[in-house]
């Protein structure tokens, strides 16, 4: 391979998550400014800034690195992410912690080696993860 053609290839790869990143944000606005009740679209926003996005993503990779750290940032992430959502008079609010991310990511994790519980293992992580988001109103949390 030629020196030209390294680079490129270095190029591509050093890119590629700054494109998934920004690829993430993109969606993330488009399902918020999507959401419908009733047959009515909601006047929510995600209103969050692509490059805070794209610096929590990139935070997101290098945590794995401490091999626990990730479900720390990943809580911190999905608080900011809810911080952003606009456009109703509750706000979304993220109340797991990262202990409990840890442990039941390692839990799922351990059910999905064992093959045969991996639907259930899912269903039981994908339930506690939903339920993790809340609404409340935005008085309440300006007097907590």
């Amino acid at each position: 391979m030629s020196y030209t053609g390294w680079t490129e290839s270095t190029t591509v790869e050093l890119l590629a998550p700054l494109l998934q990143a920004l690829l993430g944000w993109v969606v993330i606005r488009w399902i918020a400014s999507h959401l419908t009740s009733n047959g009515q679209q909601l006047p929510i926003a995600f209103n969050g800034s692509v490059i805070t996005y794209i610096g929590w993503y990139l935070l997101l990779a290098i945590s794995f690195i401490t091999i626990i750290g990730w479900a720390w940032v990943t809580t911190a992430w999905m608080r900011w992410m809810c911080r952003n959502i606009e456009g109703t008079r509750r706000e979304i609010i993220f109340k797991a912690s990262g202990l409990e991310m840890l442990w039941r990511t390692v839990l799922f994790t351990i059910g999905c080696l064992l093959l045969i519980p991996i639907p259930w293992a899912l269903r039981w992580y994908a339930n506690w993860y939903l339920s993790q988001f809340a609404l409340v109103e935005r008085s309440t949390l300006a007097n907590a």
